[in-house]
């Protein structure tokens, strides 16, 4: 039933595999410093166009425990910013809040604020993805793509597919999108992947040790992937507890409300979140907003290089593309 789900992820030993849970994610990737720095994000205006969201427990909970620990009002709870629907009266309605079509996007919710727990957070709905994206680049600063639409062989929504992705950089809005899974690469990466941040995913053992994603694309050629987030392993990625609508996405009845997965769909949330804590920062000392190449930078130069593994298409692991992002290093070059 709605509203049943677990409100705290299963125990690592629940699977026979190691696994992690969003709060994890702030200690591996460096964020937890800023977070005590006060660096959360707070004034950064995030898009996610995606499945949707369902307002799991655990998001209650955590910003519960952000108020108390830090003692700011910074945490933002997510709220949706889906561009208008007409309805059958011809008057403008909001989509339901609490709806999220199969899981996936509540998801990429928590992996973001895991990172950014104060940014404002506007998800947009992915069943119309061209209107969506196009609301996003106009109403967000930083917008992070794990999902996109197939427009090949349809010219008008290939123009204006190829128009939102050039009016973010025109416009100075930061687009991150994921590089895609197994034999999966996504419509933009092919097509313009000189519009968005490339984001890939290193996988860390329980030992700590980094290694390249098996699962994850590094996208060969000319198209090779910016930066990394966190992800899985082959076959499917089951690596971090995410929640989700108990009555449509879950591991099993045990676990009701979460589901285990992680490809570069987890990672690109990851990734701009760092960014919004990046912009943040410079806010707060007066300086001007990142633009997309400036990000780019910043982030490659402060991650962490991995020289171990291979991508899903073959790829070594080598300081081209298999970086590893880290927050605190990023937010301290970003003011520099």
């Amino acid at each position: 039933m709605p509203g049943q789900e677990r409100r705290l992820p299963p125990r690592p030993q629940t699977v026979d595999h190691y696994t992690i849970t969003p709060d994890d994610i702030p200690n591996i990737l460096g964020a937890t410093r800023c977070h005590r720095d006060g660096i959360t994000g707070d004034g950064i205006v995030v898009g996610i166009v995606d499945s949707g969201f369902y307002n799991h427990k655990y998001f209650e909970i955590r910003k519960t425990e952000w108020l108390q620990q830090y003692n700011t009002s910074a945490w933002n709870s997510p709220t949706t910013a889906h561009p208008p629907v007409r309805s059958v009266t011809g008057q403008y309605r909001m989509p339901e809040f609490d709806t999220d079509s199969s899981g996936h996007g509540t998801g990429m919710a928590a992996n973001i604020l895991a990172v950014a727990p104060g940014i404002t957070l506007r998800l947009y709905p992915v069943q119309s993805f061209l209107e969506s994206l196009e609301a996003a680049v106009q109403q967000c600063q930083i917008i992070s793509l794990s999902k996109h639409s197939d427009v090949t062989g349809h010219a008008a929504a290939i123009t204006r597919y190829r128009t939102a992705l050039r009016n973010a950089n025109t416009n100075e809005k930061i687009i991150f999108h994921c590089a895609g899974n197994g034999n999966s690469t996504p419509w933009p990466i092919l097509n313009h992947p000189e519009t968005v941040i490339k984001v890939s995913g290193v996988h860390r053992r329980r030992n700590g040790q980094l290694e390249a994603s098996d699962y994850g694309r590094a996208n060969q050629g000319n198209q090779r992937s910016d930066i990394c987030g966190l992800c899985g392993m082959t076959p499917a990625g089951a690596y971090i507890w995410l929640p989700a609508d108990p009555d449509r996405n879950t591991v099993s009845q045990l676990m009701p409300g979460w589901n285990l997965a992680s490809g570069t769909s987890s990672a690109t949330p990851q990734v701009a979140g760092v960014c919004a804590l990046m912009m943040q920062a410079r806010a707060q000392n007066g300086m001007p907003p990142l633009n997309m190449a400036t990000a780019k930078s910043i982030l490659r130069r402060t991650a962490t290089r991995v020289n171990i593994g291979q991508s899903f298409d073959g790829v070594a692991a080598n300081a081209q593309w298999c970086l590893l992002v880290n927050a605190e290093r990023a937010v301290r070059m970003a003011i520099q």
